[in-house]
């Protein structure tokens, strides 16, 4: 059965994001569109013309496509949704697929392909680290779609793979709250995914908003370790909010080089002595203040700066974007002097789109 129906712009995206990621979220929908109001039109549009049904269930707003949307777009774009997965009800499930609808919403808006027949399969012939010059976003069903070597990682927490041209990053979405963590699958999963790719892979958390990752840093697992905690296995990982900063840290650090640039302008400027020991920071501005530039927000570099320098009194300049500021002068109090970057002149500077504020 295909329906003749034809459905464009907003209500078209609506159907084809809920498709790839089985459930839409309240939040995914807010960063859709810059009008709720207009997106709201839409849904109720929708659900009338029976495309789309609203889900709630565990204080959890939902929205899912109707029988009669999965035919439309099964009979409009055949190619990307030959087969629309079967939605399953369960509490878990679908917190997931709201976090994976939020992450796809995110790197949809920056103009990243997500569909099947807009990139390379992941682990195609020529799909090797070169490919990663073109972005590109990967479901996690895309990136455990590999048989019985899934096995090793089907437990794994992340969301997708981003490919861009900076690197390979395995995505998590932590919502509002610490995402549930076992460092030990996430690491073998960023070793396995590594292997088959031939490239290294990073680790990358997206949550609402800067204050989440308050609650990252601050983390330490819960009383049986169940929830994120920075730990040793994990050499790396950034955090990104889901708002307006977060694409633009996403378009300076991860689809550009800009950040790279930023950072070597901004140090350079400093005339830095390298780092007489084993702190993890950027130089020395004087044989007692160490340097750490964090506009990219690595937790780890973050975190190892603050336990490093206690013992050693040293004192710390961190170099952060104006948005960064709170966060970064809450996390390390009067050990460090926060100097800030205006994040707007930066993206005028290269020719970046900016936000401005939080969505």
């Amino acid at each position: 059965m295909k329906t003749s129906v034809q459905i464009t712009g907003l209500k078209d995206q609506i159907l084809q994001l809920t498709a790839l990621s089985e459930e839409m979220s309240e939040r995914a929908l807010d960063r859709l569109n810059d009008s709720r109001r207009y997106t709201d039109n839409c849904l109720s549009q929708l659900r009338q013309e029976k495309m789309l049904v609203q889900y709630k269930s565990d204080e959890l707003t939902g929205h899912r496509l109707a029988p009669k949307g999965k035919h439309y777009l099964e009979g409009k774009y055949p190619d990307r949704f030959a087969d629309v997965k079967r939605v399953r009800l369960d509490l878990l499930h679908r917190r997931r697929y709201m976090r994976s609808s939020e992450v796809l919403t995110m790197m949809y808006n920056l103009g990243i392909p997500i569909f099947a027949d807009d990139k390379p399969k992941l682990y195609a012939p020529l799909a090797d680290s070169s490919q990663s010059s073109q972005s590109a976003y990967y479901t996690s069903y895309e990136v455990k779609d590999r048989g019985e070597e899934s096995i090793k990682i089907k437990n794994a927490r992340f969301n997708g793979l981003l490919r861009c041209c900076m690197g390979d990053y395995l995505v998590y979405n932590t919502g509002a709250s610490v995402i549930k963590w076992v460092s030990m699958s996430e690491f073998r999963a960023a070793e396995l995914v590594g292997r088959l790719l031939g490239s290294e892979i990073r680790q990358m958390i997206i949550g609402d908003t800067m204050n989440t990752a308050w609650d990252l840093l601050t983390s330490d697992g819960g009383p049986e370790h169940q929830y994120f905690e920075l730990d040793d296995f994990i050499p790396s990982i950034v955090f990104v909010p889901n708002d307006a900063y977060g694409d633009f840290l996403l378009r300076m650090n991860f689809l550009s080089d800009s950040m790279k640039r930023l950072k070597y302008s901004v140090l350079q400027k400093m005339n830095l002595q390298p780092c007489p020991n084993s702190l993890d920071c950027d130089g020395y501005a004087d044989a007692k203040t160490a340097v750490l530039f964090a506009c990219d927000m690595d937790l780890k570099r973050i975190r190892n700066l603050k336990d490093g320098a206690k013992p050693k009194s040293l004192n710390l300049i961190v170099i952060c974007f104006d948005f960064q500021a709170e966060l970064l002068s809450r996390y390390y109090g009067n050990l460090a002097t926060i100097r800030t970057i205006d994040a707007r002149k930066t993206a005028e500077l290269f020719k970046i789109p900016y936000g401005g504020g939080a969505s």
